[in-house]
Formats: structure tokens, sequence, C-alpha cells
């Protein structure tokens, strides 16, 4: 079919550059498009954090003169995992492409029911047939897959041939690809090797087993990305500088807080008070019932993300609304981070035994850097709240202070994504 060009002319720079952004997400891409994996950990956050950060990665390597690559991320929510990419993503829902075979094989090695004792030995008692089907999936031999555009929801196929990286944000499995990088708070292998030492109630054995395969899923990441502000910080809480930049011969790239950078604004609630995270486990429940009570004595309203007697639900983005004094949720960053770059108290409930080990010490680093607490019965007055609030707001704020001027930035996704971009470039 013979085609016609019409030539347009834009005199306004900043309409010729808004029509250029367009015609990059839109521009139409065969079968000959590169493809980023998103290769996630169980949760929220890794899919989020992985997806961002290939989004960033593929509007530098366009940027660059590449093709835009497409981003594969496997399905492992369902609806709700739809719904927030759309919501955290609403620039590039064409972009993004949702993959439910790839959820479907991922869900025998998936942290489920808070029990991590259970995730151990599922991890064992499946890895190896979990690797199996992903080869089989992503090899570069490999029938072509087929996925879902998370816009449009049409099928699209793709060659595992046009698989140039994976993100892998504490993905248990390896998927096959030219470069792999990870991006989290720590090597599963090194968290595995903690808890082992601080005696958390876990099989040994398990967890030998399973520091075993991740050494071998780590030794092949093109590079790994931690936070400064990581797991393992309160044992540097004297000084972050001497946190080391090699574990069991890997090299790391500490960075700023995983989130972009954000800006504090007014108006969006009207009266100061506490946003409480609910994350489902018992310890949020009990503590939260007990701070909302504390806080209305004190004049403190509470605000939440779901219906709870005696608060106020919100969405999520009055976070940076400056009347929110302090942030109340289980210690996983994905709240940490948006806590940390808006430089606001980070109070927590005490760790439960089972649970995932990386919350018993992120909760040691909060307290050790001074950037929240660990919220007790005894801080339940009135009184006590509002001290614990003082106590602690401008303890991120210094902790943000040296991570910029360390990183010349708070925004973790645009660092890493221009990291990975250098870096493919350079070995392209």
């Amino acid at each position: 079919m013979e085609t016609k060009s019409v030539e347009i002319i834009h005199d306004d720079p900043a309409e010729r550059a808004e029509i250029e952004i367009l015609r990059d997400y839109t521009q139409v891409q065969g079968e000959d498009s590169p493809v980023i994996l998103v290769n996630p950990a169980h949760g929220n956050e890794p899919y989020i954090l992985g997806t961002a950060i290939a989004k960033g990665v593929s509007d530098r390597l366009a940027h660059q003169g590449l093709g835009r690559a497409k981003i594969v991320v496997p399905l492992l929510y369902g609806d709700r995992q739809k719904r927030i990419l759309m919501e955290e993503n609403p620039d590039a829902t064409g972009l993004i492409h949702y993959d439910e075979e790839f959820g479907e094989i991922l869900r025998d090695v998936t942290f489920q029911n808070g029990n991590f004792s259970q995730h151990l030995t599922q991890i064992n008692k499946h890895y190896d047939e979990v690797q199996r089907m992903l080869k089989q999936r992503f090899s570069i031999d490999a029938e072509n897959f087929s996925t879902r555009n998370l816009g449009s929801n049409e099928i699209q196929i793709f060659s595992p041939r046009n698989v140039i990286a994976t993100v892998d944000t504490a993905s248990r499995v390896m998927v096959d690809a030219p470069q792999r990088y990870f991006a989290f708070p720590l090597l599963i292998s090194e968290l595995l090797k903690e808890t082992r030492k601080a005696e958390l109630g876990f099989s040994d054995a398990d967890l030998a087993a399973l520091i075993e395969k991740m050494l071998r899923v780590e030794s092949g990441y093109s590079q790994v990305f931690i936070p400064k502000i990581n797991p393992l910080s309160y044992r540097y809480s004297e000084d972050l500088l001497q946190q080391p930049t090699e574990v069991d011969g890997r090299d790391r790239v500490y960075t700023p807080a995983m989130k972009k950078d954000f800006q504090r604004s007014q108006g969006k609630i009207n009266e100061p008070g506490i946003y409480v995270m609910f994350s489902g486990t018992g310890s949020i429940a009990e503590t939260t019932n007990k701070l909302i009570d504390a806080a209305a004595q004190g004049g403190l309203k509470v605000y939440t993300n779901k219906e709870v007697e005696g608060s106020t639900p919100v969405s999520l983005d009055v976070l940076t609304d400056e009347n929110i004094l302090a942030v109340l949720g289980r210690a996983g960053w994905g709240t940490g981070w948006q806590v940390q770059n808006l430089a606001l108290p980070w109070f927590v409930a005490p760790y439960e035994t089972g649970d995932d080990p990386e919350i018993y010490f992120n909760n040691k680093t909060i307290e050790a850097l001074k950037i929240g607490k660990i919220l007790t019965d005894s801080d339940m007055s009135p009184k006590r709240l509002r001290e614990v609030i003082s106590d602690f707001s401008v303890g991120m704020q210094g902790i943000n202070q040296r991570i910029e001027d360390e990183f010349g930035t708070l925004n973790g996704i645009d660092f890493i994504a221009d990291a990975i971009a250098s870096d493919f470039l350079a070995k392209k």
C-alpha cells in the first residue's frame, strides 16, 4: 500500500519536543524490537521497581538511536498488578507487556502466606523444574513467546533472541539474557547468610541449599545495584562510606533510594496526621489500633490505605502532603524509599517470627540510623507519640543530604537507568 508523507511545520520548540516524545512512544515496531525482561521477587515493589528501571533504560537507549525496547513483566497478581502498573506508568502503557505464562512459571518459587519457612522448602523443592521451564521459554533457541500489551490487551509475539537484558529485582531464579542486572536492597545470598547467623528459627539445611543456588544465579550479573541505605547498613551507622563495595567476590554499585525524588505538596489533606500503610500482617493491625487512639487523643488524624475504624482512608499520593508528619508500616522498602525521599520519620511494627528475614534487618537499620523507630506500647500515649515524631523528624533529612552530596541526586531510578544504559552501550 502506497503511503504519502505530509510535512508539518512547528515553530514552537516545546510543541516539537512534545511531538517527538509522542512519536517515540507510539512508533510501530516490528519483530526486531529489543526486549527487556523484568524478573522480580514476590510482592508489589519488585515488579514496580523493575519496570521503572527498564523503562528508564529503554528511554535512554532510544535517545542514543537504538530501537525503543519493549518491557515484559510476569503477571503474578492478576488485575491488581495490571492496575498498579498502569497507575505507575500512565505514559508508557503501550511499552509494557505482561506475560501470564512467565508469572505461572514463577508461582512455585514465590513467597506466599507470610511463612518464610515454607518459602524456603518450596523453592528448594521446585527450583530445578522452574529453571527448566524458564530456559524452555526464554533461551535463545526457544520458540517465540506471547504476551499482552498493558494498554490495549492485544497479544504480541516476541522472539527470545530479541531479549537484550533482564532487570532482576531479587528474583530467586535466572532467565537467560546477554546482560543481567540486579537492583534491590540486598543480594539474596547475602541476606540468607545473615539470616543463618541471626538464628531466626529457619531450617539451616534449607538456608544452606538456597544460598548455594543464589550464588550461582548472582555470579552472572553484569552489575549489582544496592541502595546506600539497606538491610545491613545498621553495621555502618557511624560511617556509611565504610560499607563494602565487594561481597563474595561480587562488585556492587551503591545508589540513592530506588524511587524518584518526591516533592512535598499542599492541599491534599487539611489536618496534620500520620499515614499508616497496611501490609496485612498482624503486628501492623494491632499497632495501628493503639496508634489511632493515641493520635486522636493527641489531636492528630490517622490516614490509612484501607477502611479502618477511627481512621481516614486516603490514596497513597497524600504522602507528599506537608500535613503528613510520619509514616507507619511494615519495614519494606517499597514504603521506605518513599518515606526516605520525603524525609519523613518511619515507624515500623516489630518483626514477626516467620516473616521475611529482610524485615528483621530493616528494623535494625531504621533504628541504628535514627530514621525511625519500632513502635512499642510505651510510645502509644499522646504525649510520647508527639515526642517520637519530633525526635526523628530531622534524622532522614540528614541522611538525604549525605546521599545527595555523594550521588548528586536522590532519584535512584534515574541513577540506575543511567548506569545500565552506559554499561549496555559500552558492551554493544
